[in-house]
């Protein structure tokens, strides 16, 4: 009787996934955030816009990060390669994320969302393309991109959650 062959995962594997998670904890937390900073009046911290001018600003931040990975997997593939492609990804999103932080006016706003989508373009497609060259055995490819689907997903879970508890607990101060 033939025993079954446990399977694992290479370490590089979870390393890729953890950094899956906080990046959609950083893009799933700061997303209602980032409407809620610009339609907020200035003496509640905010930049003090109508309504119909912040939602096409926050919806360019989520088109952009969605759109800009197709350019940034071309630039991968003929030029700097996935390893590159990822790291610097990861490290120019943290910039975006820092100037959001330190945004004043509706230019920084803008140059944030820029930053991040550049960002996301080089780290999205690629790290997927990474996890995918981790593995010869389809089956376990398979299963190994249902576990990063996973961290994605718990990354979402509780970025949106953390934020929407902050925002209650600090802003409204509980109030609805």
């Amino acid at each position: 009787m033939e025993q079954a062959k446990k399977r694992k995962y290479p370490i590089g594997f979870y390393v890729c996934c953890i950094a899956y998670t906080f990046e959609r904890f950083a893009y799933y937390g700061s997303k209602p955030l980032l409407l809620l900073f610009l339609t907020k009046s200035i003496e509640e911290g905010g930049l003090g816009i109508d309504a119909v001018t912040a939602a096409p600003i926050a919806a360019l931040l989520v088109s952009l990060t969605y759109i800009a990975p197709i350019f940034g997997g071309y630039i991968c593939d003929r030029w700097i390669g996935a390893r590159f492609a990822v790291s610097a990804g990861c490290v120019i999103m943290g910039l975006g994320y820092f100037i959001g932080w330190k945004s004043t006016s509706i230019p920084m706003v803008y140059a944030m969302i820029i930053i991040i989508s550049i960002g996301t373009a080089f780290f999205k497609g690629n790290l997927a393309a990474i996890i995918g060259r981790m593995f010869d055995d389809q089956d376990l490819l398979d299963s190994a991109f249902s576990v990063q689907y996973s961290f994605v997903n718990i990354g979402s879970f509780f970025g949106s959650m953390i934020c929407a508890t902050l925002y209650m607990t600090t802003f409204k101060q509980g109030q609805a």
